[in-house]
């Protein structure tokens, strides 16, 4: 092999002996996913998922599920992240589909003022 490590993004040219093998091995489409994307890119995503799910209902509910003791926690953990992985495939898809109309619409005002309703409504239903 003619390197030993690749970069993601980072491509072998036209050495047809590697790309026979990485056809053959399945890596191929892996690489090519990746290529043009670097940690610097992933990282912001990760970060924002990741901060916006703490405390989430959804969490609260997997710790509530965990603390029950009736499930095995590594099942309540395989439950939930496949959960979590299925909504975010559902999220992108229909976010890769809607690009077009979703261009001119202000995103992060809309949201955040759903998120302000949805706030009042909870806090209205506590004090009711």
């Amino acid at each position: 092999m003619a390197r030993a490590a690749i970069r993601l993004g980072e491509t072998y040219g036209s050495d047809a002996r590697h790309r026979s093998r990485t056809a053959r091995s399945g890596h191929g489409s892996f690489v090519r996913l990746l290529s043009g994307t670097t940690m610097a890119q992933l990282l912001p995503i990760f970060l924002t998922v990741f901060l916006a799910e703490l405390g989430d209902k959804t969490q609260l509910a997997t710790v509530l599920f965990a603390a029950e003791r009736q499930q095995n926690p590594f099942w309540v953990f395989a439950a939930a992240a496949t959960a979590l992985v299925a909504s975010s495939a559902i999220a992108v898809t229909l976010g890769s589909a809607a690009q077009q109309q979703l261009a001119d619409m202000p995103l992060k005002l809309i949201a955040g003022i759903g998120f302000m309703l949805i706030g009042a409504w909870t806090i209205s239903c506590h004090f009711r």
